[in-house]
């Protein structure tokens, strides 16, 4: 019974220290963005700086599927 509980409370814990926030920077008003590239749904390279210059742009990003991010 106690290693039962010993171990539950151990992955509990192990989840709270994971669930902590991540907080990004915001880019402040006539600061350039920042020179960084991803690959877009259709595998095509696309540089943020690139396309920000092109006007108004947003950016959506979210860890692949089954990758556990």
């Amino acid at each position: 019974m106690k290693r039962k509980l010993s171990r539950w409370l151990t992955g509990l814990g192990s989840l709270f220290a994971f669930a902590q926030p991540t907080m990004a920077e915001s880019l402040e008003v006539g600061k350039a963005v920042p020179k960084a590239e991803a690959k877009n749904h259709k595998g095509e390279i696309v540089r943020v700086h690139e396309v920000s210059a092109e006007g108004l742009a947003f950016f959506f990003f979210y860890p692949k599927a089954l990758t556990g991010g």
